[in-house]
């Protein structure tokens, strides 16, 4: 019985708490810092991951995630990242 609980815990404690983690919603828009357009077809990637969406023909873009991420990159042909 003790041989059992200890494996229990050992197989808890050593899960990745993202597993317990609750999803994120990251949602924005993205413009033109000159003109104030909005920029369609955007890729929105979370920075060291591969998990990503792309901005709507508005500029706004959605993505839930249970990756633990601190910041995002904007990337599209004719601007900098």
């Amino acid at each position: 019985m003790k041989k059992l609980l200890l494996v229990c815990f050992a197989v808890l404690f050593f899960i990745p708490s993202n597993i317990f983690s609750q999803p994120t919603k990251i949602r924005g828009r993205v413009i033109d810092a000159k003109t104030q357009e909005p920029l369609p077809f955007v890729n929105i990637l979370l920075d060291k991951t591969t998990e990503g969406t792309m901005t709507n023909d508005q500029g706004y873009y959605s993505l839930t995630t249970n990756v633990v991420a601190d910041s995002i990159s904007c990337m599209m042909i004719g601007y900098k990242t």
